[in-house]
């Protein structure tokens, strides 16, 4: 019987028996990208390069090697107005990023953010297609194995919900969005295209869509409870961006790209976040064309093509884990809002 060796990340694809360990817990062979900010010293700079848990798997799937790791890393973006007094930015105790908008002065640039790189970007480009709303019909382009479904996952805590009142519609502010592909905000996530199915098993029972949009705790986001946000995506609304300067892929605080409105401004919720992770949910199982069975019934064609239940399950777990008494993020306190 061959022996299984550990090993460092110092030759993390040996290709020789041994397994490869992930930088992190809930890091699939299909994540690309995950940020988490527990070691940061200091709230992050404009500019700043942060890091990318997932920097090898990304770099494994798309040719590259630690000569390339620059092309992994996402940026941190302030806004042009987001002074102290506009914009309270913190770091939490136990490892989170916090977020905290005025509510009385601000504009659309009173922001900050995680910016993903350009490869990245051009990666989800390489791997999506034009979406549509039939699920099933396997002549559709977004039904063929080469439009893959994404997952994205934000693990955050409230402690003070958006503006509704004098016309603001804080509750609606994106704190992630792709462009054309998916948007989360306090009171909903929006995959323009989400995969379906019908589950029977899982976090809560029988349901058509939880897969592809799903909250734990479900929603309505309640304050000062941590809460995993998850949704799988299968393709663009509209026509695909044309390259990776043409769309967002962003995930923070304040009024992000592509809002402008002054009923968002001065209005956002104020957030604790700790995780924002992008996954090739085709890639995400390591069992390969191996598929659990689910009891799937309409099922969406995402779903031959890799398990998303799994990933999604086990990104609940460790969100539940690191929240938990004994976890890493158990009880941490969170600044008080603007």
């Amino acid at each position: 019987m061959t022996k299984s060796v550990l090993f460092g990340a110092s030759e993390p694809t040996a290709y020789d028996g041994s397994m490869e360990l992930p930088d992190g817990d809930a890091i699939f062979p299909g994540t690309i990208l995950s940020v988490q900010f527990d070691d940061l010293s200091a709230v992050p700079t404009n500019g700043q390069v942060l890091h990318n848990r997932a920097w090898r798997q990304f770099a494994k799937l798309t040719g590259r090697d630690a000569s390339d790791e620059a092309d992994c890393h996402p940026t941190f973006v302030i806004g042009s107005n987001a002074a102290s007094d506009k914009l309270k930015l913190e770091l939490t105790p136990k490892g989170g990023l916090y977020g905290s908008p005025s509510h009385s002065s601000g504009d659309a640039n009173t922001r900050a953010y995680v910016n993903a790189p350009a490869a990245i970007k051009q990666y989800i480009l390489d791997n999506t297609v034009q979406g549509g709303t039939d699920p099933v019909d396997t002549a559709q382009a977004w039904n063929a194995a080469s439009n893959h479904a994404m997952l994205h996952v934000v693990w955050l805590t409230m402690n003070r919900a958006g503006r509704t009142d004098s016309g603001k519609v804080g509750n609606t502010v994106n704190f992630l969005r792709i462009t054309n592909m998916i948007s989360m905000t306090e009171a909903a996530i929006t995959p323009n295209f989400a995969v379906t199915g019908t589950e029977n098993t899982g976090m809560t029972g029988t349901s058509t869509s939880r897969v592809g949009n799903f909250a734990d705790p479900a929603l309505p986001t309640v304050i000062d409870t941590p809460q995993m946000r998850y949704a799988a995506t299968r393709g663009w609304n509209g026509a695909e961006p044309a390259n990776p300067a043409a769309f967002d892929c962003v995930c923070g605080f304040g009024v992000l790209p592509g809002q402008s409105a002054s009923g968002l401004q001065q209005a956002a919720p104020s957030w604790a976040i700790y995780r924002w992770d992008i996954i090739d949910g085709a890639l995400a199982c390591p069992y390969g064309n191996a598929k659990a069975f689910r009891g799937l019934g309409a099922i969406d064609f995402r779903h031959t093509i890799s398990d998303l239940y799994e990933p999604r399950n086990q990104l609940a777990a460790a969100r539940r884990r690191a929240f938990a008494p004994g976890g890493q993020f158990y009880d941490d306190t969170l600044p008080s809002p603007l």
